[in-house]
């Protein structure tokens, strides 16, 4: 008889299961001698974990409450969901990210990720659970990985924590998306535009088409920025939103 077949193992005068759970390989030894009786028995409670595991309503501590594998699962941060996680990521970068970023950071929680993960505790967030939802969403790639961000920093920091084993985020690559090629103006557009501008106003674009500057670049320019004397404009900040 193959001792390995449906997961389980004779180990001595005992018998052992073998199953995955939430990534983990796990081995539990029943205390039963290997009887053709105790062996049926074994392989229809490891058949009733997977099946369990299958569908969500697997209790490891309650099958197995003196194992060392499931303390090491259900320590004290087993219990955190990724909507926590993505809350505390969010208060916490408030004060080192860019106002616009941490607004962007909101938005993606809150309309995206909260509702699609956000009572999922963090030990369960599988990458196929991320990749379904991707496959759900009608928005662009761009826009896609945009909301990936915060999710991937969020689950780092609950490795960095100890509370899960890995970031399930890490598996999860970036869509592609497009890049377009720059559409300068060309000099005869750029004549007829100016050519309909006036006063202040035309010479700011004169200005931005001199320069190259960014839309928020321009917008942010202030007189003091302007070195009249070495004939130079100092670029420092940008306006957004």
């Amino acid at each position: 008889m193959d001792r390995k077949r449906f997961g389980v193992r004779i180990r001595g005068d005992s018998i052992q299961l073998d199953f995955y759970f939430r990534g983990v390989r796990c081995r539990e030894t029943l205390r039963l001698r290997p009887t053709p009786a105790n062996l049926r028995f074994a392989r229809e409670k490891v058949g009733a974990v997977r099946y369990a595991i299958e569908t969500g309503k697997f209790d490891y501590q309650q099958l197995f409450p003196n194992s060392r594998i499931a303390s090491r699962l259900f320590r004290s941060g087993a219990k955190v969901t990724v909507g926590e996680l993505l809350k505390a990521f969010l208060h916490g970068c408030e004060r080192t990210v860019e106002r616009s970023t941490w607004r962007d950071y909101k938005s993606a929680i809150n309309h995206h990720l909260l509702p699609a993960f956000g009572t999922t505790l963090a030990v369960d967030l599988k990458p196929s659970d991320i990749r379904s939802w991707i496959g759900t969403l009608t928005i662009s790639n761009k826009r896609i990985n945009n909301l990936l961000i915060p999710l991937r920093r969020a689950m780092h920091d609950a490795v960095t924590d100890g509370l899960i084993n890995a970031n399930p985020v890490s598996a999860v690559a970036n869509l592609k998306h497009p890049q377009k090629e720059p559409d300068p103006f060309s000099p005869l557009e750029v004549h007829a535009i100016l050519s309909a501008c006036e006063g202040g106003i035309r010479n700011l674009f004169q200005f931005a088409f001199a320069t190259g500057l960014r839309t928020s670049e321009l917008i942010a320019l202030q007189w003091f920025d302007i070195d009249f004397r070495k004939g130079v404009a100092i670029i420092r900040r940008a306006s957004v939103r």
